[in-house]
């Protein structure tokens, strides 16, 4: 079967939750009838969605199902099938360049911004899959 992912995805405590369900479901369902549907989030200091989640906050829209690793919970949605969150931050350094760390459960804590280099120095010591998300514009 199909793997489709999204490597950088917000959810803020606004948003409609089964707005975000319906506008993933139909981004990951273009031109396929089915996939593995896999959304890695990049949260930002104040948002704490993934644990929300997990610990069930949503469930009028779907069930959680725990997986072996604490970075990932399987989210069934009553409505538009399943879907695989995986935990993630992102952060901004000094320079303002972002830098995303994918599969982290918790948060390195920062002071104030500090310089991209040792941004990146201190995630990796941590052993987190990092992004450097560039887009010209």
């Amino acid at each position: 079967m199909l793997v489709r992912a999204d490597t950088h995805v917000h959810y803020y405590q606004h948003f409609d939750f089964h707005l975000f369900l319906a506008s993933a479901n139909r981004n990951f369902s273009k031109n396929i009838e089915s996939c593995y549907r896999i959304i890695f989030l990049t949260e930002t200091e104040n948002e704490h969605f993934f644990n929300d989640l997990r610990s069930g906050k949503y469930s009028e829209f779907g069930s959680v199902i725990s997986t072996k690793e604490e970075v990932s919970i399987i989210f069934e949605s009553f409505e538009f099938g399943i879907f695989i969150f995986i935990a993630g931050f992102q952060y901004a350094s000094q320079e303002k360049l972002e830098v995303l760390s994918l599969g982290a459960i918790n948060r390195l804590e920062l002071d104030n911004r500090i310089p991209f280099s040792n941004l990146v120095a201190r995630l990796s010591e941590r052993g987190e899959f990092l992004i450097l998300p560039w887009g010209v514009g």
